[in-house]
């Protein structure tokens, strides 16, 4: 995926995707404690201010996960096929 993808600072990503694990696998559990009103005026807001993702609470790369799960089952091929 030349071009669609930032592969630049992994420790990046897999901090993002450590986080998405464990800790936001659902909506509900990532907004706990907020009320409906709370939750509505924080999208208004979000969208008012034109959802910058870098400034996101939650940041999610699925074409860089793609290549990275792509990467290591290529790598895990490979040495199995040595082995």
């Amino acid at each position: 995926m030349p071009g669609l993808v930032d592969l630049s600072n992994p420790e990046k990503l897999l901090t993002w995707y450590r986080l998405i694990f464990e800790k936001e696998s659902y909506y509900y559990e990532f907004y706990e404690g907020y009320t409906l009103e709370e939750k509505i005026e924080l999208g208004e807001f979000w969208i008012e201010i034109g959802a910058p993702t870098e400034e996101a609470e939650v940041q999610y790369f699925p074409n860089e996960l793609f290549c990275l799960i792509e990467g290591l089952k290529s790598y895990t091929r490979c040495r199995l096929s040595v082995s």
